[in-house]
Order: C-alpha cells, then structure tokens, then sequence
C-alpha cells in the first residue's frame, strides 16, 4: 500500500467533499457538492470521476441521506467499475431496496444482498446495503439534484 493522500475539496455549510487515496484506490468522502465541483476538485489533484473507487458517507445528516434510489443516483456515476457504494440504512428497509435494484440497473450497478447488524455496545439494529458498479453509468448520469428529487430512478 502507498502512502495515504487526503484532500478537502470542500468544507462548510455549502456542502463537504474530500477524498482519501494510496495512489491506487481513491475514496470519496461525503459527496455534499455537486458532480462538476467534485470533479473540478478532483482535476486539481490528476483525477478523475472514473477513478473514484467507493464512495463512503458519514453520517445521517438530512443533508447527507435520501432514499436509496436518490442515493444511488447521486454516488454511483462516481464510482469506479468495479467499485461499490456503501449505504446504512434501516433494517426495515425492505421496501425501498426493491425500489432500488431498477436504480442501480440503469445506473450499471447491481444490489448485493444487504447486510444486517446491530451496533457494537448498542441494541441499535442497521442493515448495509452494497451497490456494486459492474458497468459504466450512462454520461447522462447523474441527473441535476432538483431533476432527481422530481423523478428519481
């Protein structure tokens, strides 16, 4: 493994980005700007949409959490082939994974079955659902937010 590179590509009230990578894996931390200044961030630093690796999201802010499909939409088109998108979610989220797998079809990805846990030191139960990207999203994706708040996949 390289050595580990981070860099913010933005911080504050408007929204959080960073990346973390060791030269061959490159993770998106929150993705709380929009697709072009993150991949305007990411040019700055010899990078690319296409070389993102995973996408991981911190915490369940309202400005950090959807439904899955709004989700899917908004992270997948950022990761690599191959990659995955990680979400937690509610174990009652049946529902809205079957919602899900027309989604991330259409977004070259695949619904892996979901992993159910409880928090360690806690009863607190949580379910990880895993999207993997097996394809390359269509350059339509993604959508503008306001477009995919009206009619998400």
């Amino acid at each position: 493994m390289g050595m580990l590179r981070a860099a913010t590509l933005a911080s504050g009230s408007a929204g959080n980005c960073a990346v973390v990578s060791d030269g061959r894996v490159h993770i998106l931390i929150d993705a709380g700007i929009s697709t072009r200044r993150i991949a305007q961030g990411l040019k700055g630093l010899g990078l690319e949409l296409r070389h993102i690796t995973g996408v991981l999201i911190t915490h369940e802010h309202s400005d950090h959490v959807a439904a899955l499909p709004v989700l899917a939409e908004l992270c997948l088109p950022l990761v690599k082939t191959g990659g995955q998108f990680l979400a937690m979610k509610s174990v009652d989220s049946n529902e809205e994974l079957n919602a899900s797998e027309r989604a991330a079809g259409v977004l070259g990805g695949r619904l892996e079955k979901p992993l159910d846990y409880v928090i360690s030191g806690t009863n607190i139960p949580r379910r990880l659902v895993i999207l993997t990207k097996i394809e390359e999203t269509p350059k339509k994706y993604p959508r503008t937010f306001a477009k995919i708040k009206k009619n998400p996949l």
